[in-house]
């Protein structure tokens, strides 16, 4: 298989190089879903590798920011969203007991760089909070996170 120096830069986890590269291939005009993609591409790989027992979770959190920072990127760049989001507004937060949040870090990213309006409430959110939210917000969509089983109840309420 071969791969892209993009996505092969992602798998050794060289920020600065997937950076650099994504820059300038955002320079040249390709499309900014291509880089996204190869990005992602290099981000499976990973993880790929450590269900080998090759990388650690150290290594798999960092292809997720590498990722989130490439996304970040492209969107800043992008003056017309992919999508248009036709005023969509969509709340996400991490439920309450859980403070896991690379999931929806990464989809936060992928919904901005599509035109959405996301409103990040965070992590360890009260049900409340997620009510009182989406009613000052007039919010089109409520999005939970949760990874751990201790979350299940919050996301229940």
């Amino acid at each position: 298989m071969i791969e892209s120096l993009l996505t092969a830069a992602m798998v050794r986890l060289d920020v600065d190089k997937v950076l650099s590269l994504a820059e300038s291939q955002f320079k040249s005009g390709k499309d900014p879903m291509e880089i996204i993609e190869e990005t992602r591409n290099g981000m499976t790989q990973v993880g790929n590798l450590y269900d080998q027992g090759k990388y650690f979770l150290a290594d798999l959190m960092m292809s997720a920011e590498i990722f989130k920072d490439v996304i970040d990127l492209v969107a800043v760049k992008v003056t017309t969203p992919s999508m248009p989001a036709q005023n969509t507004t969509i709340l996400f937060g991490t439920v309450k007991n859980d403070i896991h949040d690379i999931g929806k870090n990464l989809t936060i990213g992928l919904l901005k760089f599509n035109g959405f309006n996301v409103i990040d409430l965070g992590v360890d959110v009260a049900p409340q909070d997620f009510v009182n939210a989406a009613i000052d917000y007039k919010a089109s969509l409520l999005c939970l996170s949760g990874l751990v089983t201790a979350s299940y109840n919050s996301m229940k309420q």
